[in-house]
């Protein structure tokens, strides 16, 4: 079906579906509502958006990301500084067991050998060859005539040996029990001393890092005030460097301005023994009868020079005037045509001004003519539809 609303005098058609399900439609109705509410409700069209909320928000964020970003790397530097504690630690427990683990290769080496085992004569492999023979010290010889009293492989004192042997291997395990449990308790207290000298070292750690950052805070503070008092000191060195320079450099060329070879000193190459000979290197070799015609000829040049000068003054200042005069012509010409020009806007303006005037009268006149009266039916329409 078709469906026509009026919002604001204007019509507009909308198509929908013949079938649609009642929940879209009830959905439909319920948006609609909260639509036509909030856009109807004139202190929420007014209000608009909250902008200092929301900056005050967004700073907000700013700050709190700025100070996670702080605490970071707060957090970063000291898991720096721990990790590399932690790894002057186990440099240091690594040598202490590679010094422990060397000493005691080298007691095993000199003391733990084999030989020196208390078990040896149970596990050496010459043990039957260097065994003594079964009989040692008989009245009878062991090899008689008949040589029937000896037998191979004959142990008479086996019941006495083999008893012995037994308390032996006991007395051995009870040793060996007791320097097992005395092991124990020796690694125990080498544990409980390794962690105390380990949490003592951790201070000391500690300790010496505060100390080594003050003392680099320090010697950076002298380093630094040394170098602004040695760049003081060069400025200083600089500028009296400069001043001594400079006074040389006058000195010097005072002396070259008073030598005998600037001021052409004649008395000063003039022959001992002939007073009208003298050094033509040292000296131009002029006159004073020369020296004169030249500075007469100099004072020549210099009149010359000035009436030059004179006649080009006196001609700038002719064409000065005539460009003066042409000027001020082209300027009382300019002034003369600005006041046409404007005489021919001002006509133009007061035309069209007319025109405008006839056009607007015109409008009216056609606006009077077709206007169409609103009445209350129309102006209830408004507010009645969103569309």
């Amino acid at each position: 079906f078709e469906c026509r609303t009026t919002f604001g005098g204007s019509f507009r058609n909308m198509s929908f579906q013949r079938f649609c399900g009642v929940s879209n439609l009830e959905k439909r109705r319920a948006l609609e509502e909260e639509r036509k509410q909030r856009i109807l409700d004139d202190r929420t069209r007014g209000m608009g958006v909250d902008v200092a909320t929301l900056d005050a928000q967004v700073a907000e964020k700013a700050r709190i990301k700025k100070y996670d970003k702080d605490l970071d790397d707060l957090y970063n530097n000291q898991l720096i500084q721990l990790d590399e504690q932690c790894c002057a630690i186990d440099e240091e427990i690594k040598q202490f067991r590679r010094a422990k683990d060397k000493e005691l290769n080298a007691f095993r080496k000199g003391y733990q050998t084999k030989e020196q085992r208390r078990e040896w004569d149970l596990q050496d492999p010459q043990q039957i060859l260097n065994a003594p023979p079964t009989r040692i010290g008989d009245v009878d010889p062991r090899l008689g005539a008949s040589s029937m009293q000896v037998f191979g492989g004959e142990d008479v004192n086996w019941p006495t040996r083999k008893k012995a042997m037994q308390e032996q291997v006991q007395t051995w395990t009870r040793q060996q029990v007791d320097e097992k449990d005395v092991r124990k308790w020796a690694k125990y207290e080498e544990d409980k001393q390794f962690a105390e000298r380990d949490e003592e070292m951790n201070c000391k750690a500690h300790e010496i890092s505060k100390q080594m950052a003050n003392e680099r805070k320090r010697i950076s503070i002298e380093t630094a005030q040394y170098n602004k008092a040695l760049a003081e000191q060069q400025k200083i060195e600089g500028h009296r460097n400069k001043y001594r320079e400079q006074q040389a450099n006058l000195r010097e060329i005072q002396y070259a301005l008073d030598s005998d070879l600037l001021t052409e000193n004649k008395m000063a190459t003039i022959h001992a023994q002939d007073a009208s000979r003298f050094k033509n290197d040292s000296m131009k070799g002029f006159l004073s009868t020369q020296r004169q015609a030249i500075t007469d000829e100099q004072a020549t040049q210099r009149q010359e020079l000035a009436d030059r000068r004179a006649r080009e003054a006196a001609e700038n200042r002719a064409w000065d005037i005539l460009q003066h005069q042409q000027t001020r012509n082209a300027i009382l010409l300019d002034r003369q045509r600005a006041r046409e020009s404007r005489a021919k806007m001002q006509a133009l303006s007061d035309e069209r001004r007319q025109q405008a005037f006839e056009a607007a009268e015109r409008h009216h006149a056609l606006k009077k003519l077709y206007s169409n009266d609103i009445g209350e039916e129309f102006q209830g329409k408004f507010g009645s539809s969103i569309r």
